[in-house]
């Protein structure tokens, strides 16, 4: 939805902050719509979650490669990054990396797989994002949708989930 947005066929859409920090999309993001609550989580099989993030060479299997990075170079490490698509735990579980970096909710599929989260990269919300000309062309109809889904979503706040 983003590239829809940020090319100019849609005006506004929604989607996960993932993403947007992902792909550094070109976009105002008004509104965190506070759903589809879940975390970008670093984890690792549970005999070496005592090691943290890992050691000065570690490999991270990921979809998030440029959040990955980011990440490990904040903390003074240079990781090698395995970028993929599907089920990342399974890198952990094979044997092709020693940490995976994805999206967690209850963290069933990482336990499944016998691993562990050892730390949050960043928490991850689904958010309202518009394209910056289409705020400045059609503000008055962007600055109304967004202040009534703001409205809507402040009268009827989703449900918790344990």
């Amino acid at each position: 939805m983003p590239t829809y947005v940020s090319y100019g066929v849609a005006d506004v859409g929604v989607s996960g902050l993932d993403t947007l920090l992902e792909d550094d999309f070109d976009l105002l993001e008004p509104l965190d719509l506070a759903l589809g609550r879940c975390r970008l989580t670093v984890a690792a099989p549970a005999a070496r979650a005592h090691a943290g993030i890992g050691g000065p060479f570690v490999k991270v299997a990921t979809k998030y490669p440029r959040l990955t990075r980011a990440f490990y170079r904040r903390r003074g490490v240079e990781p090698v990054v395995v970028t993929l698509s599907g089920s990342v735990e399974l890198a952990a579980v094979a044997g092709l990396a020693e940490r995976v970096v994805d999206l967690v909710d209850t963290g069933a599929t990482l336990r499944a797989n016998g691993l562990v989260e050892v730390e949050t990269v960043v928490e991850v919300t689904s958010r309202l994002v518009v394209n910056p000309a289409s705020m400045k062309t059609r503000h008055a109809a962007v600055d109304r949708f967004v202040r009534r889904l703001e409205a809507a979503l402040l009268s009827s706040p989703p449900e918790v989930t344990a």
